[in-house]
């Protein structure tokens, strides 16, 4: 396989204090963990929607989610790079998005037709809606330079929509 060399971002700051929190912030809402966080955010913000459901039971849930959204897609990333598929891990290339985009579709589909089934209808949609709004972004990535960033808070926020929307 072929290794390709990754292009750097130039960074629009010379302030070390911000780019320190830039990176921290993009770490922790990675696309890879807005899922979980947003079931987390479910289960907290509305409990009466989870009451059939022992607390064992939920945390079995979260841990397998977790498993298949975040920890899953994440280990496949860093095989595509050691298998020299994609340049660099920040995958800043469109190019580089395509494996890793198909995986997380694979293990985000599989999160849906195991986890989904009898769990209460926000989580229900927000798994359908990772899997829809991957699968569109795998389209508009080879188009376009698409931040993942935006689609992973996106479901978020459309389930919040259905949740307290009126």
């Amino acid at each position: 396989m072929k290794r390709h060399t990754g292009r750097k971002p130039k960074p629009r700051t010379q302030s070390g204090e911000l780019i320190i929190f830039s990176r921290i912030a993009s770490f922790v809402f990675h696309p890879f963990f807005m899922t979980t966080i947003a079931a987390l955010g479910i289960y907290k913000l509305v409990p009466l929607g989870f009451q059939a459901y022992s607390s064992d039971a939920i945390k079995i849930f979260m841990v397998r989610l977790a498993l298949l959204t975040s920890l899953l897609p994440f280990l496949s990333v860093l095989l595509f790079r050691k298998l020299g598929l994609i340049s660099d891990a920040k995958m800043h290339e469109a190019g580089d998005r395509i494996y890793p985009l198909l995986t997380a579709l694979i293990f985000y589909t599989l999160g849906y037709w195991f986890l989904a089934p009898g769990l209460p209808l926000f989580i229900h949609s927000l798994l359908l809606g990772s899997c829809f709004s991957i699968f569109l972004l795998f389209i508009v990535t080879n188009f376009l330079q698409d931040k993942c960033a935006y689609n992973g808070s996106g479901n978020f926020a459309g389930c919040l929509h259905c949740a307290y929307g009126k």
